[in-house]
């Protein structure tokens, strides 16, 4: 299921009208992530291997999402101490949304309202994209 998803969100923010980041490699998602010091997981892998994010000039999706690109995730977890990995945010962050690596193979996905405390939104992050298609509101976003 996950490749449709992916081209589901990829074929939604290009009819937006967004520039979506070109798919990168495993060895540059690992690279990124290893100079955060934190560990990637497949499901992770799968999604920068169908794209890269949206353009940094071109922040939100018509669901107000900010769904980073490797740069902005290095450059938004280097100086942060969490367990996540932020990869987006809602309304310019209004809160953000983080990957919690759990094994090899599967990352949790976390809200941050930046008050320290974490709310769990999506058992993995292919939980998180479905629920992004077919209800935004369900982990936080807005829906048209």
């Amino acid at each position: 299921m996950h490749k449709d998803s992916h081209q589901k969100i990829f074929e939604k923010w290009q009819a937006e009208g967004l520039q979506v980041v070109s798919p990168y490699s495993e060895e540059q998602i690992k690279n990124s992530f290893d100079k955060i010091g934190k560990s990637v997981s497949a499901d992770v892998l799968r999604v920068y291997t169908s794209f890269g994010g949206i353009d940094w000039n071109q922040p939100m999706d018509s669901n107000l999402l900010s769904f980073w690109t490797l740069d902005q995730i290095v450059a938004e977890n280097s100086a942060r101490r969490s367990e996540l990995v932020f990869f987006g945010d809602f309304l310019i962050f209004s809160h953000l949304y983080g990957y919690r690596y759990e094994n090899e193979n599967i990352s949790s996905v976390y809200s941050d309202f930046e008050t320290g405390e974490y709310l769990k939104i999506a058992d993995s992050v292919e939980d998180f994209f479905r629920l992004y298609l077919t209800d935004p509101m369900e982990i936080g976003l807005y829906k048209e």
